[in-house]
């Protein structure tokens, strides 16, 4: 502890006192080197200046010494005999004064060089060129002034001067064409860049121009590597390119400007700038920015003092801190080992002094609550042993309660129906071996997960919601709260099964955390089984339609023919195969008809009709058969006119076909049958009543359900199929409308059914989509 104490303390010192002089080192050292790199900047760019003004005088002058010659005695409309030998005498004395210049030459107006001079070759005729085949030849034409740089035959940088030539006339003869040694080692061999800098001059291709190395510029060195040379080739003319730092060819590091060489002329308002070669200096780092390397080495000096110095001080500040403290870890250790009485003495007169007091006060108060602790343990086990006792118990019920669990487990397991209980969160506690066999979930898939995420319950509407199938009810009720049959089920991968629900909560579900207990009868098979039943008869009404057809048509043709020539007995025989062949037609569309309604494909056209016409009809169609029983047929037709219903004639028709059918099929003989209308609201409302022996009121909730007949002597009344009710009740429902049926055992019935009025018919079916 004491080193690490001591250590701590030495770092705080070394950094409060170096922390300070760091920054403000940095800070200075940083506002230094910037004023020395914008020194350095101005030097350079000073020396460059320099530089590029001795070239572009040189070249002007140049240009200003050709302008003194006179045009007529370059012209080619001169024709004097000695104008030739003129001519050449002229640019050869041009030569000779001037020891910039290497070559010259007169260019007529018509591109053809006519006289070439050389310093350095004999030029005849074969050598005279076209310039126009010249590409620079264009740019010539198009200044006054023209400058090109090149390399000569010998690696030589040289200057090609362009000079238009006019006569008194304003009228071009021609061009003056004069190549120069601009003597760009000279100049560089001006430029002093400090004690051991150096320049030299580049072309835009990046090769050494002049260096005071000449076999740089022998060889056309390529220097296009280097920082500032790169600047210039990018196009880069800004004054912060004597920043650039790099390592130049011989690998030192170094501070590189350039500055563009440029050539401006200005004759006759017409001005041009050309960019020819660049300057360049280079500065070696080490002594431009000796000035910075001495100041830096200065602050790292004062930081290694000051270093030095927070180390002794932190030390001896250490052990008048440390001391004490070790005397607090020693009565500490002691303490924790038991000795509550050891008290330390510190006599340092500050914080320390105080920290050892309130240490002997926490000494006194351990002491005394040591004492209080022993008190308090021994009650604690007293307290102990009762809550082993305690927890025994609990065990012991623990065990019972896990036993009643394993036997309801074990009754879940044989019970056949789908048993999957809920807490009041949703989420499944049980999941009995049939809920598996139904949903094809496993138990241990489904535990803890949400009903609604594992199986899906649809009901003709659609998806029912957890929250109806299986409601959580305050607390206190219990019983079924939610049961329909018939209720198709999604369990795993889409997997459909049918099944009666039923949902029921118990009085304890909340104190238990069980919301509901939902029972599923699978009922899969039977509804396969009906689903086959369906097909069956649908298949065999088709296949009996064809005969039927036939049978019915050849009948006919057969009574037609045949009717003069059979007995009355015959006669009978024939018309009662005819009435059995139509009641046979009759109950094979019944069939269709039931096949249709089950498979919800059974479908109404509906259109404006005149029901007061519709009811009116039918009713006289079944006129004779009423007065062939002996029956009084009457329709009552109402006072205020009839509104009009969307209906489907024929199916609509089918329905009171079957109701005035049962009517005179159940009333006996003297009996009376009354057809009526009534309005209601936005219903016409149509009511068949007859006299006839009436309905048990135990039969009446079935009466509209396929394949059901009333017993007893109704049933011995009718040979019927128990089909034509529901057939009915499944058109009303069709037309939006309602059926019912009132009736008393012993004095006839009355059936009713409703169809909306127009404007309400059209709302109900926008209603229902």
């Amino acid at each position: 502890m004491k080193a690490k104490l001591r250590f701590k303390i030495t770092i705080l010192f070394i950094a409060v006192a170096l922390l300070p002089i760091l920054f403000g080192g940095l800070l200075i050292l940083n506002r230094a080197q910037e004023n020395q790199l914008h020194h350095i900047r101005i030097m350079q760019l000073d020396f460059i200046q320099r530089a590029t003004e001795v070239i572009q005088n040189n070249i002007n002058h140049q240009f200003d010494d050709f302008e003194q010659i006179p045009v007529s005695d370059l012209s080619s409309e001169n024709k004097t005999v000695d104008f030739e030998e003129k001519r050449k005498k002229v640019l050869n004395q041009l030569l000779k004064i001037n020891n910039a210049l290497l070559e010259v030459s007169f260019v007529n107006n018509q591109g053809l060089q006519e006289v070439k001079l050389s310093k350095h070759q004999v030029i005849s005729k074969e050598d005279l060129v076209n310039f126009n085949q010249d590409p620079r030849y264009p740019q010539m034409l198009n200044n006054p002034r023209q400058l090109f740089f090149s390399f000569d035959l010998s690696n030589r940088p040289v200057f090609t001067l362009s000079l238009k030539l006019y006569d008194q006339r304003r009228q071009f003869q021609g061009l003056l064409l004069a190549q120069i040694d601009p003597q760009l080692h000279k100049v560089v061999e001006k430029i002093k860049v400090g004690i051991t800098g150096e320049a030299y001059i580049v072309s835009k291709e990046g090769l050494v121009v002049a260096h005071k190395n000449p076999r740089f510029t022998q060889q056309k060195q390529d220097f296009s590597q280097f920082c500032p040379v790169q600047n210039f080739i990018g196009g880069h003319v800004d004054s912060d390119s004597a920043e650039c730092r790099y390592k130049n060819y011989a690998g030192i590091e170094a501070l590189g400007a350039f500055l563009p060489i440029l050539y401006t002329s200005s004759v006759e308002e017409n001005t041009q700038s050309v960019t020819l070669l660049a300057a360049v200096t280079e500065w070696p780092t080490s002594e431009a920015l000796q000035i910075v390397t001495t100041l830096q080495n200065l602050i790292v000096g004062i930081l290694i003092a000051a270093a030095v110095l927070s180390v002794v001080a932190g030390i001896l500040l250490s052990l008048q801190i440390v001391n004490p403290i070790e005397k607090l870890q020693q009565g500490a250790k002691l303490i924790g080992g038991g000795q509550l009485d050891y008290r330390i003495d510190i006599k340092s007169g500050d914080e320390i002094e105080d920290l050892g007091s309130s240490f002997n006060t926490m000494a006194e108060n351990l002491r005394l609550e040591f004492q209080r602790q022993q008190q308090t343990t021994r009650l604690l086990l007293r307290r102990d042993i009762e809550l082993r006792e305690i927890n025994e118990e609990l065990e012991k019920e623990k065990q019972q309660i896990v036993a009643e669990r394993n036997k309801l487990a074990i009754v879940l397991s044989g019970v056949t129906d789908a048993v999957i209980a809920v807490d009041l969160h949703r989420q499944i506690l049980i999941f009995n071996k049939a809920a598996e066999n139904l949903t094809g979930y496993s138990a241990y898939e489904v535990v803890g997960q949400e009903i609604e995420q594992v199986i899906k319950i649809y009901d003709e509407n659609g998806q029912i919601s957890p929250i109806n199938y299986c409601p959580i009810q305050p607390v206190g009720l219990e019983g079924s709260t939610f049961a329909k049959k018939e209720l198709k089920i999604m369990g795993k991968e889409e997997k459909e099964s049918f099944a009666n629900v039923w949902a029921g909560q118990i009085k304890e579900g909340q104190t238990a955390n069980i919301g509901c207990i939902l029972t599923l009868h699978d009922v899969t098979a039977e509804q396969q089984l009906e689903i086959m039943k369906l097909d069956f008869v649908s298949m065999a009404a088709h296949e009996l339609r064809s005969p039927l057809t036939s049978i019915r048509g050849y009948l006919s043709v057969l009574i037609e023919e045949v009717q003069e020539k059979l007995t009355v007995e015959q006669k009978s025989f024939l018309n009662r195969i005819n009435i059995a062949t139509i009641q046979l037609v009759a109950l094979v569309e019944n069939l269709l008809n039931v096949s249709r309604i089950e498979r919800g494909i059974l479908t109404v056209n509906l259109e404006v009709s005149d029901w007061l016409d519709l009811v009116r009809q039918s009713v006289a169609d079944f006129a004779d058969r009423a007065k062939e029983k002996s029956l009084s047929l009457q329709f009552i037709e109402p006072i205020q006119p009839a509104p009009k219903v969307l209906a489907d004639k024929l199916r609509i028709g089918e329905v009171l076909s079957n109701l005035l059918s049962n009517a005179i099929n159940y009333t006996q003989a003297g009996g009376q049958i009354t057809v009526s209308l009534a309005q209601k609201d936005q219903d016409v409302i149509t009511h068949i009543k007859d006299t006839g022996q009436g309905i048990p009121q135990d039969a009446i909730p079935y009466l509209f359900t396929k394949f059901f007949r009333v017993s007893g002597s109704l049933e011995r009344g009718s040979k019927g199929t128990g089909l034509g009710l529901y057939i009915a009740k499944s058109i009303i429902d069709l037309h939006h409308g309602k059926i019912w049926v009132n009736s008393e055992e012993g004095r006839g019935s009355t059936f009713s059914f409703s169809l909306p009025v127009v404007e309400d018919s059209i709302d109900k079916i926008a209603k229902l989509g």
